[in-house]
This record gives C-alpha cells, structure tokens and sequence, in this order.
C-alpha cells in the first residue's frame, strides 16, 4: 500500500500554504477503498469536497498573514507590489504630492535593510484610485519589525512632517485605536527630535 505524504498543506519560507496534489490524490484513493460498493462519481464528490476545504483554509490562512515590506517595490514614499498587485501603498496618510519631503529613498532602503522582517500593515485605505480600475485602492500603511517603525524613522530623520503620518478627523482606522494612539506620540516624539536637530526639512525652515 502506498505511503501518504507528509503534509497536505506544506509551508513556505514566507508563512504561506501550498497544497500538494499527491497528498489529494492519496486521499482520494483512500476514500475509495474505505468502504466497498462506493461509485466513482461519490468519489470524485469527495475529492472535490476536500479540495474545496482545503484551499478555503489555505486562503483564510495567507489573508491572515502580514504582507512582508520585501515583497514591496519603493520608491520613495510609495510602494506597489506583486502580492496585492491592485493596492497602491503610501507611507503618508496625505499630503503625499504637496507636503515637503527630503531624502526619502536613502532613508526607506537603509531602514528596509537593517530590518528584513518588517511587514506592512494598512491603516486605512479606499478606492477605486483609477476609474478603468474598479478594484484598484490606496492604501496608508506602517511599516514595522516589532516596536521598530519606518514610518516615525521618516519622521526622525526629518524627511517627512508629522502630520503626514496622522488621519484626518472623518477617517476611522483599521488598526485598534490603542495602536493608532501610541504611533501618533511616537510620530509626535520623533518630530520633536528632527526638529531640535535641524534635520532634513527642518534644517532650511529653522534658519
């Protein structure tokens, strides 16, 4: 009697689920021989069946993974990326063609090596952001690797504003509001720090 694999769901490097179909297969022909007098077409009905649970589950579990900011192409303060090919990511709440930035790039490709585990949670977003793509959004996002955060590091260094990094009045996160609450101190913090340094775009306006 053949072996059955060892998984029928294997994980990859990045947390996400492949399904295997030997591992079907080998269900599938265990079923059959399960009990005796089965037809091909109550087979094929469970082969189906199980195929369907499976990737529903794979699917609830690779939505529930974090997006890893590698898997992000940046460029400056936007990013896109081949994951969620419909998501266009912004580092800035607003104000990202109009507000002052400086040295954007050299500080997101620094941080971004030095924290090769971030991952990229959304605070808020919505769309269509082009009207021949209805599915299409925008999406402002954090990017973190535990309390570290690229988004207040912009702020620090003085590429950014803090207020660029703050949700209007109207808007509701999609982060629980404890959250939200301690990375606008944290942004707060880290102005304050830019600012007595005369870093970045702070250097011109305090002169």
């Amino acid at each position: 009697m053949s072996q059955p694999p060892n998984n029928s769901l294997q994980t990859t490097a990045d947390g996400a689920f492949n399904l295997t179909i030997e591992s079907l297969v080998f269900k599938c022909r265990s079923s059959a021989v399960f009990e005796v007098g089965r037809s091909a077409a109550y087979g094929m009905k469970s082969l189906a069946f199980m195929l369907l649970a499976v990737l529903s589950f794979a699917g609830l579990c690779s939505a529930s993974e974090p997006l890893p900011a590698s898997k992000v192409t940046w460029k400056e303060h936007f990013g896109q990326s081949g994951v969620e090919t419909n998501t266009l990511f912004c580092l800035m709440a607003h104000g990202y063609f109009r507000s002052e930035t400086t040295n954007m790039q050299a500080v997101v490709d620094a941080w971004l090596k030095t924290h090769p585990k971030a991952v990229v949670v959304t605070v808020v977003s919505g769309g269509p952001v082009y009207t021949d793509f209805p599915n299409s959004k925008q999406a402002f996002v954090w990017v973190v690797q535990g309390s570290d955060s690229l988004n207040a590091e912009l702020v620090r260094k003085g590429c950014l504003a803090p207020e660029t990094q703050m949700l209007n009045p109207h808007e509701q996160p999609q982060v629980p509001k404890v959250d939200y609450d301690a990375f606008v101190r944290k942004v707060t913090e880290a102005a304050a720090q830019a600012k007595a340094h005369k870093a970045g775009i702070w250097r011109e306006k305090q002169k």
